[in-house]
């Protein structure tokens, strides 16, 4: 009787169980089930953190306020025992803090798995058209340096070094107006609404 399955046997799960601590010699430690070594390591750097964080001025200070028990005994536990139970994306905890740390310390931008440079690219002149649908702007954002030819009727609104247009209509103007953008303005384009 040949069903053509292939057993692979396995022994991950075996060495993927979670060490914890039952007893210290002949102490039984009375928490069902045992302490996870793991939370013992996040114990350890909560109070540590904890200590280091009561020696900057302003963290210190609401730290201080808290009465020492509080501070280096229940504080480590509660945030210990949130660490051990937290599962992001189904790792713990401690990898997914280093995960998110490598996220923000890594690069924006990835071209075959290699850091991009930023630089700016000078376009030339690019011509932006309407379609059948409408003659208005599309919306869109254009960071200067750059000039840009307005067609179409368009209210612009300046906010600090943004220039906001939104479209007044469809119509196309007899004589294009300019806009000129500096380096560091952006224009960020609405379009124009329907009748």
């Amino acid at each position: 009787m040949s069903d053509n399955k292939v057993t692979l046997r396995s022994y991950r799960l075996a060495f993927e169980l979670e060490r914890r601590l039952h007893r210290i010699d002949r102490f039984r430690i009375p928490v069902p089930y045992g302490i996870p070594l793991v939370a013992l390591a996040y114990a350890a750097a909560v109070a540590v953190a904890l200590v280091i964080a009561g020696s900057l001025p302003l963290a210190g200070a609401l730290l201080g306020v808290l009465p020492w028990p509080v501070r280096l005994i229940l504080l480590p536990g509660v945030i210990t025992r949130a660490l051990c139970h937290r599962r992001a994306d189904g790792r713990p905890a401690h990898e997914a803090i280093i995960a998110y740390m490598m996220f923000l310390l890594g690069p924006r931008r990835l071209v075959g798995l290699e850091r991009a440079p930023v630089r700016d690219v000078d376009l030339g002149v690019v011509a932006v058209a309407s379609d059948e649908r409408s003659a208005g702007y599309r919306a869109g954002v254009v960071r200067g340096p750059g000039t840009v030819l307005l067609r179409c009727p368009a209210r612009l609104e300046l906010r600090g070094r943004v220039l906001r247009l939104a479209g007044t209509d469809d119509t196309l103007l007899s004589e294009p107006q300019e806009v000129a953008l500096s380096s560091g303005m952006r224009l960020e384009v609405a379009p124009c609404a329907r009748r």
